[in-house]
């Protein structure tokens, strides 16, 4: 079959609704910064069913041909992956593939795009592009036999979905901030451990200074006990001086 013929193919079905599991898009993310100054890639593991892609693991392509630019799955890149795949995810399927783009944003380019159309040709496969300098991140699939930039994809975390599209989700930070919004039962947590710690450091304040008065007072005490001895000798040596005599002349 050729590349037009696989591409043709793609036009029978639209492509699924996407779902990441948490865990591999940390695992990507962990992988490209190992690399900041070339490509990695690896595939995407999981389950397709009539109308979702489940992305459930991934495998890293160990021995790829690395460039600062571009990224290829060698053969023994392969074997590693078919070899990892049998030992770690026998039930599962190979649902697409995950590179990174150090400094240069997210796309695909013409190689990308050869290795998409050549390799992963199902309509539910897709792509994943993960810049580690800027943390953006983008999801691309089959679409009316194209590969495109996927306007929504959605995160399992914890058992749940959450929804999100290629903007809103492209830090560290937003994505903390995503999280907190939809699990609005951390405020008012987060709000009563941060009045206990408030708490607890006065209470350890005021320990601390009584403890700090305390040492004051017995160090005081032992002066005054160690200085009470001179005085009293200075005072017997005033009492035994014999007194003055007086001349006339």
């Amino acid at each position: 079959m050729t590349a037009t013929q696989k591409k043709n193919k793609t036009k029978k079905k639209k492509q699924n609704c996407v779902k990441f599991s948490n865990q591999v898009l940390q695992f990507i993310r962990q992988h490209s910064r190992s690399s900041p100054d070339m490509e990695i890639c690896g595939v995407l593991i999981g389950q397709i069913t009539a109308k979702t892609t489940i992305v459930e693991g991934a495998i890293a392509g160990k021995d790829a041909a690395q460039g600062g630019a571009h990224v290829t799955f060698t053969q023994e890149t392969w074997n590693y992956i078919h070899a990892e795949k049998e030992k770690k995810y026998p039930e599962q399927l190979i649902i697409g593939w995950y590179h990174s783009h150090p400094g240069f944003g997210v796309f695909l380019s013409e190689h990308d795009l050869f290795i998409h159309e050549n390799f992963f040709t199902d309509p539910c496969h897709i792509a994943w592009v993960f810049d580690p300098h800027s943390d953006e991140e983008g999801c691309f699939g089959w679409i009316d036999g194209e590969i495109k930039r996927l306007p929504q994809f959605e995160i399992m975390q914890n058992n749940n979905l959450q929804k999100g599209n290629q903007f809103d989700l492209q830090t560290p930070k937003l994505k903390l901030l995503k999280s907190l919004m939809h699990k609005r039962w951390l405020l008012p947590l987060s709000f009563t451990f941060n009045c206990l710690l408030l708490i607890i450091i006065i209470v350890l304040i005021f320990v601390l200074r009584n403890h700090n008065n305390e040492a004051n007072n017995i160090t005081n005490s032992a002066e005054s006990a160690r200085n009470a001895p001179l005085v009293e000798d200075k005072r017997l040596l005033q009492n035994d001086k014999p007194d003055t005599l007086k001349t006339d002349h």
